[in-house]
């Protein structure tokens, strides 16, 4: 693992001039490649259009992450602009031995919390599956408590359960926006075909999202202290010795268990020699 950069550095690559995502030239923002709230601190200047950027915004990130990962940003202290907002508590269900259940607010402390990921097969276009083809998508839950250890969770007890909402295609939409933003970072607007943004902007089927997005086979090594990792990793199709653009990701590294991705952001327009540049972010202080 190399090149970490800590929580509070902002590193601003060249600005791109154009929407990174429909093209346009107007009414420019920055473009934070993975959101402040994740401790990203990866930015890209004038490179999204305000219309393409509420979409992102209403459509992904804000289910993202004010439901499905609030539990989890909570209970690990991310980052926040509102701390004044951050709950103190949920409403969890409390579920006995005897599978009967009530529900309770408890404060964060004490609350079992679950983060949600995905165990997918490598992209289809890296492992030669004929476009569109169906994958099996296994949902994963990462048991978090901030007062014990999972070990400390005896079965047969009655435990207090924190189960977001987990919608899948918001979280594959968010996979594809972070590795295409990182690969115009990375490689250049125009040194590659951009096949994400269809699957950030729209929502296609699963299958067609399983074309480009999946499994890691050579996962990352994960500090325990990293709120992601994300690397530039060039792929090498040998039937058509075709040269993909394509990012590997971990969100929630300091986390067991939680799954690494490979997206494929699109082929390269000239080919050029595998490489890869690892980086990390840590978390600061709640």
């Amino acid at each position: 693992m190399s090149n970490f950069i800590p929580v509070g550095n902002r590193t601003a690559f060249q600005p791109v001039g154009r929407c990174i995502y429909c093209g346009s030239t107007t009414s420019l923002e920055e473009e934070h490649i993975v959101p402040y709230s994740l401790h990203g601190h990866f930015v890209l200047p004038e490179a999204s259009c305000r219309l393409c950027a509420r979409v992102i915004n209403e459509q992904i990130e804000t289910p993202l992450l004010r439901e499905m990962l609030l539990p989890i940003r909570t209970a690990l202290g991310a980052r926040t602009r509102k701390p004044k907002d951050r709950p103190r508590d949920f409403g969890v269900t409390l579920r006995a031995a005897d599978k009967t259940e009530r529900h309770v607010r408890v404060p964060v402390k004490d609350a079992n919390i679950f983060a949600f990921g995905l165990n997918m097969p490598e992209p289809g276009i890296l492992a030669g599956r004929p476009a569109n083809t169906a994958v099996e998508c296994e949902s994963v839950l990462n048991l978090y408590n901030p007062s014990r250890t999972l070990d400390a969770v005896q079965p047969g007890r009655s435990e207090l359960m924190q189960l977001a909402s987990f919608d899948h295609a918001v979280l594959l939409r968010f996979l594809a926006k972070v590795a295409h933003g990182y690969a115009v970072a990375e490689y250049g607007i125009d040194a590659f075909d951009h096949l994400l943004p269809s699957c950030i902007l729209g929502v296609p089927t699963k299958a067609a999202y399983g074309d480009l997005i999946g499994g890691d086979r050579k996962p990352i090594e994960s500090p325990v202290d990293a709120w992601y990792l994300i690397e530039k990793y060039t792929c090498i199709v040998r039937a058509t010795q075709q040269h993909y653009a394509a990012v590997r990701f971990k969100l929630l590294a300091m986390l067991p268990y939680m799954p690494h991705y490979v997206i494929v952001a699109g082929p390269l327009r000239r080919p050029m020699e595998a490489q890869s540049s690892t980086r990390a972010s840590r978390p600061s202080a709640a």
